[in-house]
This record gives C-alpha cells, structure tokens and sequence, in this order.
C-alpha cells in the first residue's frame, strides 16, 4: 500500500494556513518594494513588534501628503486588518485600486474580501484582472512580490500546486531570499497540503534569511504542533519575545489550551486577542467552541455570529469550530459545523475532507468514503485525502464478522486465525459494561483491526506514523491493532479490545462529553478489574513520580496527556487517571462514578460534577493527593526509589548505566552509598547475572525482596529472579517466580511459554493449557503455544480444545502439516471419520510414505470421503468481506 509519510493533522492555527489567513486574521503583509525611506522601514519595524495603532496613525498620517504612495497604501491596509477595522480596510482597497488598478497584491486582497463577505462575482472579477495584468508579463516578472501573489490568485484559479511552487514561490525566493512573503507561503502551501516536514524545512531556512521573524516562528511551531509540542512551545514563545501582540501566536496558544482542557487560561488567552482585535474571527470561533464544551448553546451562537460579522461568507469560522468539536469526539456536532461551512462554501476542501474523516469516525463509511475520494479527486496533493482513498482499496482484503452488537473487519487470515476469539471477547465485554453501567447501546460497534500499522494510523488519524497508539474509540468506531502487526505485538489483544470497548460504553454514555482523564482512566480500572496482570500498575517510576510530587491534580488532569515530555510520563498520566477513578470508587462507591457519568452527559463541566456528587474539587485534589502517596509510600516500604545519578566520565541517568557495558562494581559501590535503592539492587543483579555470578545475583535479589515488605507491580524484579534459578537449575523457584511476573503483567509472552513449557516437564496439564491460552491471547500466530494446548487438551480428554489448536496450527503454514493432518484425523477418527479420511488424505498427498497414516486410512475404508473440507489457510466459516457502495 502506498502512503504519503507525514505526521497527522494539526489541531491548532489551521486558519493560518489558509491564505486567506493573510486578510482575514492580521497576517502579515508583503514589504517588498519600501523604498529606500527610512521612516518605512522604521514603520515596518513598529509592526513587527506589534505596535499596530502607532502604524495606523503614521501611514493615514503619510497618505494625507503623499496619496500617491502604493507601500504606505499597504502598510495602512495591513494595520486596520491588524486592529480589527475590515470595514475601513475594505473602503481602502476601493481607494486604492481606483488609483492602482493594476497592484497585484492590493487586487488579492480585495479578491479574499469579497470572498468573505459573499461578493462572488466581485471576487471573481479581481482573480480575472490579475491574471489579465500579469499573465502577459508572466516571464518577465522580476519582483519577489508580484511572484509571489500571483501564485497565490493561481492557487485559487485551480493551477497544479507543484507548478506554482516552482514557477512562482521558488522563483521569488532566489530573487530575494530576504523577503519574508516569499519563504511564507511556501510554508503555507505545504501546510495547506498537510506536509508538515516540508513546511517544517522551509521556515526552517526562512528563519535563516529572517532570523527572529515572528510570522515564520509561528509558521514553525504550526508545523511541529502534530509531532512536537515542546518545538512548538518554543516557536510560539519566541515569535511572542519578539512582537507580544502577535496574534497568531496567541490563537494558536488558546488553541493548545482547549486541547489541555485547560479552558479558562484559554478564555485568558483570547481575551489578550481582543486587546488588539475585538472583531477577529478566529478568536470569536474559539470563544464558540468554549462555550459549546460549557453547553451555553446561547453564547456559542453569539460568538459565531461576531466571528461572521464581517465576513458573512467566511467558511473558515464554521470550519475551525467543527474541528476542534471533532477533536473533542463530538463528531455529530463537528460534522454539523462542517456542513454549515459547506452551505457558505461548497468547494472549501478543508471542510469537505474533514467531514469525511467525520462521517468514517461516526460509521458513516458510504458518505465518508465517496467524500474522501472526491477531495482527492479535486486536490491530488492533500495528503489526508491521498491515504484516505489507499486505506479504503485495502478493504478488499479485509474479512466481516457479525453478531447482534458487533461488525468486526478484520484481514482475512487474522479472521481466519483468532476471529472468532475476538467476536467472542467483544461479546463477553458488552454483557459485563453495559449491565454494570446500566446502559444500552443503540447501535451495533463497528470494530476494525488492522495488520498493517500505516493503516491503522490512516484509518484513524488520517496519516500513517503515530506509533504507540494500540487502539482507538471514536465512540461507535473502535480501530485496533493486530497482534500480527508490529505495533500491535507487545500487549494482549483482547485487554486493548475490553479497554477500547468500555470507551464506547462510556463515550455514549456521557454523549462525548467527557475528559480525556476520565475516559481513559475507567477503561484501565476495567481492564484491572476483569484481569488484574492487564493494565496499569504501580511500577517503580510511577512511585517515584508519585513521592516526587510530579501528578497533576485531579481538577487538571487531562493536561497530563498534552504536557507529557516522552512515554513514560504519557504512561503515567493513563496510570494516575485510573487511581482517580479508584480512589473515587473506594471513597464515594460506584454508583457515585456512574452520576458522574450521567451529569456529564448533560453538559455539566467535569469538575462541577465531581463536586456535586462527592466532595469539593479543592478537597478531592488533596485527598487523592495524599491517598496516591500513601499507596506509593505503603507498595515502596524499605526501599528508596529515586533513580541516582552513577559518575563515570560524567552525569548519566541509570536507564542509560543499565544499557550500557559498564564493567562490575559500578553497581557495587552505588550500593555502599545506598544500601536501599531499587535500582542499584537491579542494576547489580544484572551485572551479577550477566557475569553468571548466580550466588551473588541471589543474594542481591533476596535482600531487595526482604526489603520491599509488600513485593512488587512491576514483572523486571520477578523475571530476574526466574533467571536466576534457571541459571542454578532450580526450576520451583522459576516457576513460582514466573507465575509472579504473570501475575502483574499480562504481557509476558516469554514468560508463558516458558511456564507452559516447565508445567508440561511436571505433566501439570489444566496448567500447561493455562499458560498456552495466555501466550495464545499474546501472539495468535505463534506455533509453539498451539502444540502445547493442543498436547494438554488431549491429555485432559478435550478432544475438541485440541482439535481447534491443530486446525490453527495447520492455517499457519507449518513445515510438517501431514503430521498435523493424521493427528487431527486420530482425534476425529470417531466423531466425524469422513472428515478424519479428508485429513489423512491431505496428510498422504503431503508425505506418501507416511505408514500411520496408511494405517489408519485402512481402518476408514468403508467411510465415505467428507463432502466439504476446506484446505489449510482456507478461512473457516467467515464472510467475506462485503462490498457497499462505501468500499467501491
């Protein structure tokens, strides 16, 4: 499958990645041309530092003198769109075009400003004079300015972006690398078409031409904002250094505070907008988008309607409001914005592709998909639409399981193999959720499990890339990983199945009002309650994190997701949602987590909820607070958890020490300044194992374990100690310390097949099945765990159980499968002896000589040949996957 490798789309700015931006927001204009003057120079220094009124009055002040003058013409027109008077900036350009008819730049902006106010033949007409004034003298343009406008009416007249670039953008910037326009709407365009890496590079080098520039530090940081928020960060806090009333900056603030949940520094951050701008729409469509997550239905109408004042026809407005709805996962509300954008705009791509991915995330694959594939028909370079219309020929492959409440597609060999397995799973987590949160779904669950990872990522975030996420609920869509996938190999399905389904009884629950924290949080309570080694446990880092007084409270919480500096931190953030909700449970009772639910549902905001049915929010900060750490203080008695720094040739973290081949003794001597730390017992344990110095590593390991009174959440101490006794031949103690690990991590897959294959030495058979069903659950597509249930089955008389393991074994293309077929066809042999005959058939037609099976097939003679018996690999009783009108 072929993708376009960029990083998802950008949640923030995206109205300046419009050109039409440029008008409607205060962007910066060209300054090409001042002349030599220096007061214009000074007077473009004022604006870059944001004194914008200052500007206004010198350049009205100039005009009055010299009506003549096209640069001061452009500098007054960029200051009334700076402080908000589009009124005034649009009887400007009439003045200015009846004396300059033929000024490019001028005639765009006067294009995009009957555009927004809905002068269609108006806008039209100023598109037909540039190209009219400029087309003739196309290869004798030398101004990086007129190049670059033209470029951009070309954009709007339909011309092929990658022409333009070259043959405008480019061309501008080698005339004059130092003119700012030049490197920013090359950045604009490939912001446009979602590539944020090239947008990334070119204000990159603008930067270096412009050193300080806040338009293209603001161009930056909107093209890390998907990848890298700390890049971000740094970008907006520099472009702010330099021009505090940068107002892109600032929206784009606002715009990572909604994501944080973060709503009244949000409001804060606005309000410094309206300082400068009191009519900017951008900011007038955030205060909307805050209003509908407070459900005040009354000012969120309000807040568009001043954000469509002036620009009645702007479909931008609805766009971004829909956009930030849908990234809240309320993608009914969203796509409703989109379509309100599309009344005032039906060929405004951005809102056309969005309300694609709205309709696909709401099930809607019929409309979704026909939409994706008309945007990439009109626009061939947006990337989103690109992997859209990829993704959706790969359904081919795919196969459909269905019951009551399910449609589970999934590629056909990962159906044929564990299909049936998921289906059941699903089943079993929607009778246990919905009858312990009383509530019924409306419609059946759409579940997708994709074993290519890029696929996954293109389904769900519109671009491949995106690792660590293993699944993801859109509400009644769940995407997932296969455990035949790369990406999906590392932890067991069905925990990311259950966790993933509780989302969906949650999210509809609470109609998507809910935060991020408390969704997350409850899916892992779940997944500990129905299997405690599933799940987030209280591992040493998370203790340290804890005692170190590194949480977020509880009334922020949801900013732990957006703030987090790597994984870890991420992890953690999941980790103390769930001892929210457990620490809500055990205090307050489960039926006062289920108000919570209802309440939300509602509109009632997350922290007035908790309020009203527990405690006030000040107080459940600080009584979590204090019931985290005593849960830590409790899990870490006798140990120290602080990670030290080991001096070699200088400062280094232990993580990198335990990974590197630092010689015997480091560990040692760690230990002599702090006989009680966790992690200097580990690091010498494992300098002690790698040196096979067993009696030492013993030693070091039952002192740690004397110490922590209480053991561990964490499988690494347990795993070590298995080593260890592996190591002296001591298989008890292995056992009993692998079953530990197991115990606390249901991801040991090692650790399985090693306790399945230790349990089979012992002829321990229910618990050699045990074993081989979990690392099953781990790995479907392993053989080795299929031998042993199906050797413990038959051992336990479940011919059946047995059966089953055979069959899938045969389906994963073993290197000897006549010795599977004749060991299916002995256990089949008096149930169903036509389909034994079948299999001994198989058998011989794979090993002809193969006596057993000669024998055997004597004794079934007289059976007749079973009629139906699909070969190996063959999917078994799953459908294939249907072809609506979505899929064509």
């Amino acid at each position: 499958m072929s993708h376009r490798e960029f990083p998802r789309l950008t949640t923030g700015g995206l109205f300046a990645g419009r050109v039409w931006g440029l008008v409607a927001f205060g962007f910066s204009l060209a300054f090409a041309n001042l002349g030599a003057a220096a007061e214009l120079k000074e007077l473009h220094a004022l604006y870059q530092k944001g004194e914008y009124r200052e500007c206004l009055r010198l350049a009205k002040s100039e005009l009055e003198d010299n009506n003549y003058s096209q640069s001061w013409r452009l500098i007054l027109l960029q200051a009334q769109l700076a402080t908000g008077d589009y009124e005034g900036a649009n009887s400007a350009l009439g003045e200015a075009l009846d004396r300059f008819p033929r000024n490019i730049p001028l005639r765009w902006y006067a294009h995009l400003i009957a555009a927004g106010r809905g002068e269609t033949n108006a806008a039209s007409q100023h598109l037909k004079a540039i190209d009219e004034y400029a087309g003739p003298r196309l290869r004798f343009l030398q101004e990086p300015e007129a190049l670059t406008y033209l470029g951009r009416a070309a954009l709007k007249m339909g011309a092929e972006p990658k022409l333009v670039l070259d043959n405008f953008l480019l061309r501008a910037r080698k005339l004059d690398p130092k003119y700012v326009e030049g490197w920013l709407a090359a950045g604009e365009l490939a912001l446009d078409k979602h590539d944020y890496e090239l947008a990334a590079r070119t204000f990159q080098d603008g930067l270096k031409e412009a050193p300080g520039n806040p338009d293209l530090l603001h161009g930056l940081a909107r093209a890390y904002a998907p990848s890298d928020r700390a890049v971000m960060v740094e970008s907006l806090a520099s472009a702010l250094e330099k021009n505090p009333n940068h107002l892109p900056s600032r929206l784009l603030i606002a715009d990572h505070l909604i994501d944080s949940e973060e709503y009244e520094r949000a409001h804060e951050e606005l309000a410094k907008v309206f300082e400068v701008n009191p009519n900017h729409p951008e900011a007038w469509a955030y205060k909307a988008v805050l209003a509908h997550l407070a459900s005040q239905p009354d000012a969120e109408e309000e807040a568009r309607s001043k954000a469509l004042a002036y620009l009645k026809s702007n479909p931008q407005v609805d766009h971004l409001i829909g956009l930030k709805l849908s990234l809240k996962y309320r993608f009914k509300e969203g796509s409703s914005y989109q379509q309100r954008a599309l009344a005032l705009d039906p060929d405004f791509l951005p809102a056309q592709i969005q309300l694609a991915q709205d309709w696909l995330r709401l099930g809607d694959g019929e409309q979704g998909w026909a939409l994706a594939a008309a945007v990439h028909k009109e626009d061939a370079y947006d990337i989103t639409a690109f992997n859209l219309v990829n993704l959706r020929d790969q359904y081919a492959r795919f196969a459909t399981l269905t019951n009551e409440h399910f449609i589970v597609r999934m590629a056909a060999r990962d159906a044929d193999i564990f299909g049936r397995d998921v289906l059941a799973l699903l089943t079993r987590a929607h009778d246990t959720l919905t009858k312990k949160y009383q509530y019924e779904l409306q419609q059946p669950t759409l579940v997708e499990i994709f074993d290519d990872p890029r696929d996954f990522g293109v389904r769900t975030f519109g671009m491949p890339g995106n690792p660590g996420y293993l699944g993801v609920c859109f509400g009644d869509v769940v995407t997932a990983n296969s455990p035949s996938s790369p990406a999906g190999s590392s932890t067991a399905w069905a925990s990311v199945l259950w966790h993933e389904f509780c989302h969906v009884v949650t999210l509809n629950m609470t109609r998507n009002k809910m935060p991020r924290w408390l969704s997350e949080g409850i899916s892992v309570h779940e997944e500990l309650a129905i299997d405690p080694s599933w799940g987030q446990r209280m591992i040493p880092e998370y203790v340290e994190f804890i005692l170190g007084d590194k949480m977020h409270p509880v009334s922020n919480l949801s900013a732990a997701f957006m703030t987090a500096d790597d994984n870890l931190d991420l992890q953690f953030a999941y980790y103390q949602s769930a001892l929210v909700v457990e620490f809500l449970v055990k205090q307050y009772g489960f039926e006062k987590l289920t108000a919570i639910l209802r309440d939300l549902g509602e509109g009632i905001e997350i922290n007035a909820a908790i309020a009203k049915h527990t405690e006030a929010i000040k107080v459940i900060d600080e009584k979590f607070t204090a019931y985290a750490k005593e849960q830590a203080r409790t899990l870490g008695q006798g140990l120290e958890w602080n990670k030290p720094k080991l001096a070699a040739d200088g400062p280094s973290d232990l993580g990198k020490f335990l990974k590197s081949a630092a010689p015997i003794g480091n560990a040692a001597e760690l230990l002599r300044s702090q006989p009680n730390n966790y992690w200097a017992f580990i690091a010498g344990a494992e300098e002690s194992i790698a040196a096979k110095n067993w009696d030492e590593a013993n030693e070091l390991l039952e002192r740690m374990f004397k110490r922590a009174e209480r053991g561990f959440q964490t499988p690494h101490p347990y795993l070590l100690r298995a080593a260890v006794a592996r190591g002296t031949g001591d298989q008890a103690k292995e056992l009993n310390a692998l079953e530990q690990a197991a115990a606390v991590d249901g991801n040991q897959l090692n650790a399985f097949q090693r306790l399945a294959e230790l349990e089979l030495e012992r002829k321990t058979w229910p618990a050699v099945a045990n074993w081989a069903q979990r690392a099953i659950g781990m790995n479907p597509f392993a053989a080795i765990p299929y031998r042993l249930l199906a050797s413990a089955a038959e051992e336990l008389d479940q011919p059946e159980v047995a059966i089953k393991a055979l069959e899938t074994l045969l389906k994963l293309q073993p290197l000897n499968p006549a010795e599977l077929h004749f060991q299916v066809a002995r256990l089949r042999k008096t149930s169903e002896p036509a389909l034994a005959k079948r299999h001994l058939l198989l058998a011989l037609e794979d090993a002809p000589r193969y006596r057993d099976a000669h024998r055997l097939l004597l004794e079934l003679e007289n059976v007749a040949l079973a009629p139906v018996v699909p070969l190996p690999g063959t999917p078994v009783g799953v459908a294939p996957a249907p072809k609506p009108a979505s899929f064509e």
